[in-house]
């Protein structure tokens, strides 16, 4: 049986990967193993984990690694969360500012990863220069490198960043993207129950759903065929996932095909 692999930053086919990549990328910013979801945001839809401004407080021990993001260097109008904004919804409008800046990237296996914006620093001592300015100190390294990512963000945006209604889109494209992962996991757990030699992975897939999605997840039973009716029945949720993001232009129109296939 078939299942999707995770190429995406707006959804995720295995929420092991997920928290994975989100141990990974915590440890990576900050130098410790415990993620905390206020600094660094990940869930089981997210395979591109987002720094935090809280991330970013000089009070924190901070890797070198987070001053190599456009984040810190980013319009406050964007970097900030709104007051009404949840979590995952922020996430997802930073994911999608940041594709259309062009600073998403794609590792040799295929999953999504950050890359830079024009101007950002690249040594060391532009790093800790930029590090230094953004606490308030020498500024020149640090506010030439945010006035260079404004100006990308100008091209992207001339009329200014709008931000209201890139606050609705991504609500509206967060919701479609659970839904869809949440599918898609389900999925890959039947994929892997239909199996024997692997029913462990599939059920370690199936309790990190019902962990991460919570009531979102409901099939009549336990078993791989009840997985299995559920898939079926909530394809929809995938399809229009695909759908929505391919219209956004956030995914390769043909992504709707290759669900469809697999969820047929």
């Amino acid at each position: 049986m078939d299942f999707i692999q995770n190429i995406s930053p707006y959804w995720c086919t295995d929420p092991r990967l997920a928290a994975a990549r989100l141990t990974q990328t915590t440890k990576q910013f900050l130098d410790v193993d415990e993620a905390d979801p206020a600094v660094v945001v990940g869930g089981p839809d997210a395979l591109l984990p987002v720094p935090t401004p809280a991330a970013y407080i000089r009070e924190r021990k901070r890797m070198s690694v987070l001053f190599q993001l456009p984040f810190p260097y980013l319009p406050e109008c964007i970097f900030q969360r709104g007051i009404h904004e949840t979590i995952g919804d922020w996430r997802v409008r930073l994911t999608i500012a940041l594709d259309m800046l062009g600073a998403i990237k794609y590792d040799d296996d295929g999953v999504p990863c950050y890359g830079a914006l024009d101007g950002m620093p690249v040594t060391t001592d532009d790093l800790v220069k930029a590090c230094i300015g953004f606490d308030g100190g020498e500024p020149f390294t640090y506010l030439e490198t945010c006035d260079s990512v404004c100006e990308q963000v100008g091209r992207v945006w001339p009329g200014g960043y709008p931000l209201d209604d890139m606050e609705k889109d991504a609500y509206v494209i967060h919701a479609h993207c659970v839904r869809g992962s949440l599918v898609l996991s389900a999925q890959t757990a039947v994929a892997f129950g239909s199996t024997p030699d692997c029913m462990d992975v599939a059920e370690d897939i199936l309790t990190r759903i019902r962990i991460g999605y919570g009531g979102l997840f409901d099939p009549d039973g336990t078993g791989i065929v009840d997985v299995d009716r559920w898939v079926l029945a909530h394809r929809n949720w995938a399809l229009d996932m695909a759908s929505l993001l391919g219209d956004a232009g956030l995914e390769d129109p043909r992504l709707r095909d290759d669900i469809e296939r697999v969820l047929s």
